[in-house]
C-alpha cells in the first residue's frame, strides 16, 4: 500500500498507536515474514522504479539508471572474466586491463548514486488531500445515485486512488457527508 500511495504521489504520515490484542493472541510469525517480506518488498522496488522513471515519467534518474547498471555489469563480468583469465596464465594482468573495469564500475556507481539522489529528492512534501479526506469510509454515507457509477469508482486497481479523489474531483461522486450521530 505504501508503495501505491508513492506513485500517486500521497504524503504519509506515521501514527503511534498501542496494538489491543484482547484476548486474542497474535498470528505473525517472524519466520514468515522474513521469507515472505523481501521478495515482495524487491518486486515492489523494480515495479516502482520502472512505473515511476519509465512509464510515467522519463527523467535524468532514468538516464543515470539507464547508464549506470550497463557500466556496472559490464565492468564486473569483464573485470573477472580477465582475472580468471590472467589467473589461469599465471601472470599479472596489464594496466589497461585492470583500468578499464575499475573506470566502468566506478563510474556506473557514481550514475546509480546520482539515480538514488533523484529518487529521494522526488519525496512528495505537500499532501494531496487535507481534512476529512483522511477519515474512515465507514463515517461517511452516501447519498442515492447511479450504482454503476459507484461501481466504477471503486472498481480495479484504482479503488485507493478513486476512494481519496471522490472527496476533491468530480470524476467520481463528491457528495459525501458525515454520518450524524
Amino acid at each position: 500500500m505504501l508503495a501505491e500511495l508513492y506513485l500517486l504521489g500521497a504524503v504519509v504520515e506515521d501514527v503511534p498507536m498501542k496494538a489491543h490484542y484482547g484476548k486474542q493472541t497474535s498470528h505473525l510469525s517472524i519466520a514468515r515474514a522474513g521469507v515472505a517480506y523481501p521478495a515482495r518488498l524487491l518486486w515492489m522496488f523494480v515495479r516502482r522504479i520502472f512505473l515511476r522513471y519509465f512509464l510515467m515519467d522519463f527523467t535524468m534518474a532514468s538516464v543515470f539508471l539507464l547508464s549506470g547498471l550497463p557500466m556496472v555489469a559490464t565492468g564486473a563480468i569483464y573485470g573477472m572474466h580477465q582475472w580468471w583469465h590472467y589467473s589461469q596464465l599465471g601472470i599479472g594482468a596489464p594496466t589497461g586491463t585492470v583500468v578499464l573495469p575499475a573506470m566502468l564500475i566506478i563510474l556506473g556507481v557514481q550514475f546509480l548514486h546520482s539515480a538514488i539522489h533523484e529518487d529521494l529528492r522526488n519525496v512528495p512534501l505537500r499532501p494531496v488531500f487535507t481534512g476529512q479526506a483522511w477519515r474512515s469510509l465507514s463515517e461517511y454515507e452516501y447519498e442515492t445515485v447511479d450504482t454503476s457509477l459507484v461501481a466504477s469508482c471503486f472498481a480495479g486497481r484504482a479503488k485507493l486512488w478513486r476512494y481519496l479523489s471522490a472527496f476533491n474531483t468530480s470524476s467520481c461522486p463528491s457528495r459525501w457527508h458525515r454520518m450524524s450521530p
